[in-house]
């Protein structure tokens, strides 16, 4: 009897073991497929990525031109003298401020003056507004002269960007 009592104690500490075991086991396996549910969702992100890496690039390259690596004085001198040209109008001066470094992106301060008609002003302003160089328009004054063509001479404080890499 005491065989068969010692027997049954025996089989209840070995299944109190395999209790104990079992637990851990659900644990450990529980904790696996949260890690698998993670990342499964990484997964997924990284392949929702990957499908707009097409589109990444050409935002890139948008990017890289409106903000081109040096400053590009002579560029945006003869740009804007196109600009004048374009719309029937006289770029009489342009000077170059210093340069600053702000947020990362160096900024170009620029002065202009142009001369002519205020529909050739208009012109000048959208092709700025559309020019493939991130330019921002600081301030604008305009003078109009009565007495004699052309008409209006516009004074413009602006400021091209670009990134120094």
């Amino acid at each position: 009897m005491f065989v068969v009592i010692l027997a049954v104690g025996a089989l209840l500490a070995v299944g109190y073991l395999q209790l104990g075991v079992l637990k851990r086991t659900a644990d450990i396996l529980a904790a696996e497929e949260l890690q698998l549910g993670q990342a499964r969702v990484r997964l997924q992100a990284m392949k929702a990525l990957a499908e707009k890496e097409e589109e990444f690039k050409e935002q890139l390259a948008v990017l890289e031109q409106l903000l081109p690596k040096d400053a590009g004085d002579e560029r945006l001198l003869v740009d804007m003298q196109s600009a004048a040209d374009l719309s029937a109008l006289r770029f009489t001066v342009i000077r170059f401020g210093e340069r600053a470094k702000t947020d990362g992106v160096y900024v170009l301060p620029v002065n202009m003056t142009f001369e002519g008609r205020f529909h050739g002003m208009l012109n000048l302003l959208e092709y700025i507004r559309l020019y493939e160089r991130a330019v921002r328009i600081e301030e604008i004054k305009a003078e109009v002269n009565q007495q004699a063509a052309p008409d209006l001479t516009a004074y413009i404080k602006a400021s091209a960007f670009y990134t120094g890499e």
